[in-house]
């Protein structure tokens, strides 16, 4: 069974026993559809989303949206997200799609060598707008995978920025009690 598969039956199992599962697509993944969704019993999000939990409207990213200093990534980024683009890519042969994406990760990863760390994290400017365009006092997002809570100033409001932790080593979830407050909790 290829990963993909994997993990589209590891999410239907649990979104069969009634968890609600949204999925907004990451730098990586950036090509799954309907067809994954439905397998995998996933509603795909907008990037970015609110929603409300806990009474609280929260705002959902993956994060690479606000990393706007790196140029690069950012073309990168609207090109791969383009539905012209996606079609004609899904339209070569596989064997073509895989060495292009090999070919993008290695180009990644000497791109990422080559600049300061800065230049991959989120512009604080970015963020602060996004949470002023969409009145929320709370952003949760991936893609640095620098966990930490951040704490900006909008207008006369304080305002959170949760970053989640890679999995790499151990997963984490963030987990928001009823009282509203937030708490990282490692998987293990």
């Amino acid at each position: 069974m290829r990963a993909g598969e994997e993990v589209a039956k590891a999410l239907a199992g649990l979104a069969g026993h009634g968890v609600e599962i949204g999925l907004i697509h990451g730098n990586r993944d950036f090509l799954l559809g309907a067809d994954f969704a439905r397998r995998a019993g996933v509603r795909l999000l907008p990037d970015p989303c609110v929603v409300e939990l806990a009474g609280q409207a929260i705002l959902l990213s993956h994060g690479d949206r606000y990393c706007t200093d790196d140029a690069s990534y950012q073309a990168f980024r609207q090109q791969v997200r383009a539905p012209e683009w996606q079609r004609a890519f899904l339209a070569r042969p596989l064997a073509e799609r895989k060495a292009y994406a090999r070919k993008a990760r290695q180009e990644s990863a000497d791109h990422q060598r080559g600049q300061p760390p800065e230049l991959g994290d989120v512009v604080d400017a970015s963020v602060e707008a996004e949470l002023a365009l969409f009145g929320v006092d709370r952003l949760i997002h991936g893609h640095t995978h620098r966990p930490a809570c951040h704490r900006h100033r909008v207008g006369q409001r304080t305002v959170e920025r949760w970053v989640l932790a890679d999995w790499r080593e151990h997963g984490e979830v963030l987990v928001l009690a009823d009282d509203g407050r937030l708490a990282r909790e490692v998987l293990r």
